[in-house]
């Protein structure tokens, strides 16, 4: 997956965990603090389970509760497609 699609599923799924974030989602970077835009455990779990089905991944949640910026949730989800593709 691009490092720009995956930003972009990202975004889309901040926005579908909590749809006051459509306003600044666009503005949302690999290097944006999760806390710093208001996104608490519940919400990231909300986020993980878009990307979840959409992917057809699973990332363990003790590791993505874990995550503080973009960058870091980017990288668990690496890992995941990774790992979903290896034989």
């Amino acid at each position: 997956m691009k490092q720009e699609d995956l930003l972009s599923l990202l975004r889309r799924a901040l926005v579908a965990a909590e749809p006051r974030f459509e306003a600044v989602a666009g503005t949302v970077s690999w290097d944006t603090y999760l806390a710093d835009l208001g996104v608490d455990s519940m919400m990231l779990l909300k986020m993980l389970g878009v990307v979840e089905e959409e992917l057809d991944i699973e990332v363990p949640d003790d590791k993505m509760v874990q995550a503080q910026t973009v960058a870091e949730v980017a990288s668990l989800i690496r890992e995941q497609l990774a790992g979903a593709s290896a034989p």
